[in-house]
């Protein structure tokens, strides 16, 4: 069964096959709207029936153009498809929604397009063996509304009766009409000249004229009248209306027949137009399983039915059926033999244009050749989506990997259609997606993947950024910073081996993270480049306060690279200058003075100054540090000598541990024992210090910068004791440098 299907707003042509032994004998649908094309069709479906070699002619109509699409059925399938551009294109909805018929003896097809603007019906020439289409001749039926609607053939192939609806909405004064053709002269002008009015005026009471049907025995044709318990009838449609049209002649009944209760609406349904010629009484051949890959089926029946055929030999040939109908004996490419071949398969080796002919004999007749039967073997598409696909993306691209030319595609997600027509798509949600492709012939073909997509999550570690010597930064691998149990971590790079999400950066590098989703599978990588800024260099000008309680020494930095914008944060004994931000620093005393630098292209620097007033004071004075043992130990020393002829004899020392904040560690009077020996200050950890020292003038003496340590760890790997070994006794032990010390065991 073929049907017109509404498809995602489209209308599709499509074929249901129908099992009527299912059911008791009803029959049931075992497969329904399988797309014969995936081209917009209208309403135009009409099917042509050849008892010649007992094949039908499925027609249709595209939308948007003015092309046929004619499939060639036999009882085996769908054995030939053909398309034909001609005539007007059907390019609106109201355009699609009218008749089209084939006349009785198969030489004629009319189709009517409604209005608006105009109505037309067009006449053309139809080949019932070959399906073509041909001279177009349109009659211009006059504006709509009315708009024109069925069509029908008189029984003899000279008349066309034509049906327009009235619309009482929008041209309440225009009624439903039922015309007369006479097409016996194929022109327009002589078409439309013949036309003649049936019925206009019982239509007055606002009925509705929708289809015309020639009855089954072709003798009458019924008329449906929308709202009406009745039918309307032409008596003798053959016959044609006088000059002065006369409904009585051609006996029309407005109400001819009775429905039993029912109500027409205005389809009524098409029959198929079964053309039958007499030559071979009726013989000939059917062909079904046109697609390359699989055998194709040959069928014929016996010369003279009951008589049996004694020879039936097929003969098939490669190539296009010559004009004259004759066989070119270089075109053949095989042939089978034998007494009851009534139905053959033959597998061809490239699809192409073939033609085959079967010779009978029986015991009336000898070497009796059918007319050679034309017909096509079409590329088999194929599909192959592959493997089902579990993959960590957001998308994925589905191929159909069809190489079939000229085929048509439909793609489902879940069964349901998409709007995708093309050889591949791009899958964006999980589920089952198939793909339908139809070929030329009606070959067809389909393949399923279920498609699995796992969202990536986002991963974004940092931006590319740059680190000072000494600082450090982490860097976070976590989405938001919350931690997924789900997540493992691999840190690349800068970074190798860590498993932890976060990491702290220190030295410049490219640091590289994986993140793996353990409950999907799905792994990102990030990267971070981490560079280098440098600690501006400049220039430092001193000048020295003229006397120890003078406010009038000065500060000044400049020559700064990087050139930049620099700020500038200034701080005495610890503590901020309020209101000096610029490069220098005047109107000042002796002292320590700090001064923090920054700007975009340089790393913070903080420098520490010391102001003193040495041409005047000649202190004479010498410092040294010594770094503290181990990380965990404070015996770190500052040790100040002062020279003789100085003036801070005695002295006062305040020794403070540089922060922030500042901190002082220690202070006190020192007399003449740091003449010659020096002090020391003991009990001191890793840092910076700074000192000052002052005489009992109040004049002072500042060093900065001060810096203990710490030194190495040693390694010390201790040979194997003798055993046993007692309290007290002594090994030998191997240092770095392969220098030896002794060691002595205690409890």
């Amino acid at each position: 069964m073929f049907t017109t299907t509404e498809t995602n707003g489209t209308k599709q042509l499509s074929y249901s096959l129908i099992d009527i032994r299912r059911n008791g004998g009803k029959g049931a649908v075992v497969k329904s709207n399988v797309p014969l094309s995936y081209e917009p069709t209208t309403e135009h479906l009409i099917t042509a029936g050849n008892t010649t070699d007992s094949t039908y002619w499925i027609i249709s109509h595209d939308y948007g153009n003015n092309t046929f699409r004619l499939y060639r059925v036999t009882k085996n399938g769908i054995s030939q498809e053909k398309s034909i551009s001609v005539g007007s294109p059907i390019d609106s909805l109201q355009k699609g929604k009218g008749y089209t018929k084939v006349s009785a003896d198969g030489k004629k097809i009319a189709v009517i397009i409604p209005g608006p603007p105009k109505n037309r019906v067009e006449l053309y020439d139809f080949d019932i063996q070959t399906g073509d289409i041909k001279n177009p001749v349109t009659v211009d039926l006059g504006p709509a509304p009315p708009s024109a609607y069925g069509v029908e053939f008189s029984p003899d192939n000279t008349k066309l009766y034509v049906t327009l609806k009235a619309d009482s909405l929008a041209s309440p004064e225009q009624y439903s009409k039922l015309l007369q053709f006479d097409i016996s002269k194929n022109n327009a002008p002589d078409i439309l000249k013949s036309g003649k009015t049936i019925d206009s005026l019982s239509s007055k009471t606002n009925q509705y004229f929708g289809s015309v049907q020639i009855d089954p025995n072709g003798g009458k044709i019924y008329m449906a009248i929308q709202g009406s318990t009745k039918l309307a009838v032409i008596g003798e449609p053959n016959k044609l209306l006088p000059a002065v049209a006369a409904k009585d002649s051609i006996k029309y009944k407005i109400d001819g027949l009775d429905l039993n209760g029912r109500v027409s609406q205005l389809g009524l349904p098409t029959q198929p137009v079964i053309f039958t010629k007499q030559d071979n009484q009726g013989v000939g051949i059917t062909g079904g399983d046109t697609c390359f890959g699989k055998p194709s089926k040959f069928q014929t029946s016996n010369l003279c039915d009951p008589i049996k055929n004694t020879q039936t030999d097929w003969n098939f040939y490669r190539g296009v059926l010559p004009k004259d109908g004759k066989p070119n004996p270089a075109d053949k490419v095989g042939s089978i033999t034998g007494t009851n071949k009534m139905e053959v398969n033959y597998l061809f080796n490239t699809p192409g244009s073939y033609y085959v002919t079967v010779t009978m004999s029986n015991s009336c007749k000898q070497d009796t050749t059918l007319p050679a039967q034309p017909f096509t073997i079409y590329p088999q598409p194929n599909a192959n989506l592959g493997p089902d696909i579990n993959l960590c993306a957001f998308e994925v691209r589905l191929d159909s990997k069809n190489l079939a030319p000229n085929s048509q595609y439909r793609w489902t997600l879940d069964s349901n259609f998409l709007p995708d027509t093309t050889a591949s798509i791009m899958a964006k949600k999980s589920g089952k997606y198939n793909v339908f492709i139809l070929g030329k012939g009606g070959c067809t073909t389909e393949d399923e993947v279920v498609v699995k997509l796992n969202a990536k999550e986002p991963l974004d570690i940092a931006k590319d950024t740059t680190i000072c010597k000494g600082n450090s930064f982490t860097l976070d691998a976590r989405s938001g910073g919350i931690n997924d149990p789900n997540l493992s971590y691999r840190w690349l790079s800068g970074a190798t081996g860590a498993t932890t999400p976060t990491v702290v950066v220190s030295k410049p590098g490219l640091y590289v993270v994986s993140v793996k989703n353990n409950a999907t599978g799905c792994e990102v990588s990030d990267s971070v480049n981490v560079g280098t800024r440098p600690l501006s260099n400049f220039s430092t000008t001193k000048k020295e306060p003229t006397s120890c309680n003078a406010n009038d020494g000065a500060i000044t930095l400049d020559n700064f690279i990087p050139i930049d914008k620099y700020s500038f944060v200034w701080y005495k004994d610890g503590i901020e200058i309020r209101g000096q931000t610029s490069n220098s620093i005047t109107g000042i005393a002796a002292g320590n003075y700090r001064v923090k630098i920054q700007s975009l292209l340089s790393c913070d620097t903080l420098v520490n100054i010391s102001l003193n007033l040495i041409n005047i004071l000649k202190p004479n004075i010498v410092t040294q540090t010594t770094n503290t043992f181990c990380d965990v130990l404070n015996d770190g020393v500052i040790r100040f000598e002062v020279g003789s002829g100085s003036q801070f004899i005695p002295l006062n020392y305040t020794l403070n541990k540089i922060g922030p904040p500042d901190q002082t560690i220690s202070s006190g009077l020192v007399t003449t024992i740091a003449i010659g020996s020096g002090y020391e200050i003991r009990n001191l950890s890793q840092g910076s210090y700074s000192l000052e020292l002052s005489d009992a003038a109040g004049c002072k003496y500042f060093v900065n910068n001060l810096k203990i340590g710490v030194k190495p760890r040693v390694t010390v790997t201790l040979l194997p004791p003798p055993s046993p070994l007692c309290e007290g006794q002594i090994c030998i032990g191997a240092y770095p440098g392969n220098r030896k010390h002794t060691l002595e065991y205690r409890r």
